[in-house]
């Protein structure tokens, strides 16, 4: 049954008639089998059924990098997996992800980390209240350095 006020402009729902001055609330009902079509079409079930939707929770989650080193200032992308309790990998998750020591190494909310200087850093993806990590290595740059040097033919 869905509740309507007669008067025009006054939003549709369950209203108190005193809300709209001159309104007068009439119902209105929907024909069983629409209502039957609707919470099937959503995936809902009702009657003597007890089961609802159910509810996935993360039970595990695992990161991985490419690079467990990098250069100050290089950066280097992280992914992150969630698994159910049933080991079934979880597609559609979202990850907060936070380093363990900014002053080493940042992280982006994609994954992706910047060294900032020399040192190793701890870098977590958080689903929920389930973590996993990865360290990663910040080095100094590598630079190759060319010098010249005459040898006197003798």
């Amino acid at each position: 049954m869905d509740w309507r006020s007669t008067r025009r402009n006054a939003p549709d729902g369950v209203r108190p008639a005193l809300a709209f001055p001159g309104a007068k609330l009439r119902s209105h009902s929907y024909p069983r089998a629409f209502l039957l079509c609707l919470l099937t079409a959503a995936g809902l079930s009702c009657g003597g059924s007890t089961s609802g939707p159910s509810v996935t929770t993360v039970a595990a989650v695992t990161v991985s990098a490419p690079l467990k080193s990098i250069e100050v200032g290089n950066t280097t992308q992280l992914s992150a997996v969630a698994y159910d309790q049933t080991g079934a990998q979880l597609i559609g998750v979202t990850f907060q992800w936070l380093s363990s020591d900014k002053t080493i190494a940042t992280v982006s909310n994609t994954g992706v980390v910047t060294g900032v200087a020399v040192g190793s850093a701890r870098m977590t993806a958080l689903a929920g209240t389930v973590s996993g990590f990865a360290d990663v290595t910040v080095g100094p740059i590598m630079t190759t350095q060319l010098t010249e040097k005459h040898i006197a033919r003798g």
